[in-house]
């Protein structure tokens, strides 16, 4: 009979071992699931904060460039202004330059083109102011010519607003 009870609590040992076994696999798993999934969280919001942080300094790289090329263009017209006065003001040291009305036998040429507003002015109403602002494509030629595909004209108004003189590369 003590054998029996030896053998029955052996048995009911290894049983609730068994349990024990099979609640601490499943404790196990569970936690592990949860830890993973942690993981896999904290390892997503990392990576979010980390794209954020690259798309932020792209944008601030970006926006210090196109702020240096208005400012250097910004320049340009400073001195284009700058230029206007002394022609306006000055017009005795500048020769007068031939303006053309738009043409297009002057394809791939940097002229200077007259556009009138008006049809009851003619060119040679303002063939004198048109010649004296034609000085100005000696300022903008150049830059025009960096900036080729990106600049395909600069356009100044007269001072009476009524004509327009452009230089502008003709395609």
């Amino acid at each position: 009979m003590v054998l029996l009870l030896c053998v029955a609590a052996l048995v009911l040992t290894r049983i609730l071992w068994a349990g024990c076994l099979l609640t601490l696999r499943d404790t196990v798993q569970r936690d592990s699931q949860d830890l993973g999934g942690n993981a896999a969280a904290i390892g997503s919001d990392a990576l979010l904060r980390q794209m954020e942080q690259n798309l932020y300094k792209g944008a601030q790289s970006e926006a210090t460039v196109v702020d240096e090329k208005l400012e250097r263009f910004a320049g340009f017209v400073r001195n284009s202004a700058f230029y206007a006065h002394q022609l306006y003001t000055e017009p005795e040291d500048y020769l007068p330059m031939e303006v053309l009305p738009p043409d297009a036998a002057n394809v791939h040429t940097y002229t200077m083109q007259l556009v009138l507003r008006s049809e009851t002015v003619s060119q040679g109403d303002v063939a004198a102011e048109a010649g004296l602002l034609a000085n100005l494509v000696h300022l903008w030629e150049p830059v025009m010519r960096e900036k080729q595909g990106s600049m395909d004209a600069v356009t100044y108004e007269y001072k009476d607003g009524q004509n327009i003189v452009t230089i502008k590369k003709n395609c």
